[in-house]
């Protein structure tokens, strides 16, 4: 589960400070950068949310449950075409992140 921190300020998040809604994924790849960092490249599967999360646990560890999503609208040319275009974007990003 990947969610976006409330404020990223805090070096220590707990629940409180994560937002409910975020990505469920799994990790592609793993990368260790020659300085130290490790890179992480993951695919985002389904939107999820936080039901709620263990207190006896180590780390963050939460039951998550997959956000349904509504049925989409139609959509016209105009808003098909960016959304195409952010997608190509993407996967540039992606491809120059390898």
């Amino acid at each position: 589960m990947m969610c976006t921190q409330r404020d990223q300020a805090v070096e220590s998040p707990g629940a409180a400070d994560l937002f409910p809604v975020g990505t469920a994924g799994m990790i592609v790849r793993i990368r260790k950068l020659p300085d130290g960092r490790t890179k992480v490249l993951v695919q985002g599967l389904v939107r999820a949310r936080i039901l709620g999360v263990d207190p006896q646990a180590d780390y963050l560890r939460a039951t998550v449950v997959e956000v349904e999503e509504p049925p989409t609208q139609s959509i016209d040319l105009a808003t098909e075409g960016l959304i195409r275009t952010v997608h190509d974007q993407l996967d540039k990003l992606a491809a120059m992140a390898t």
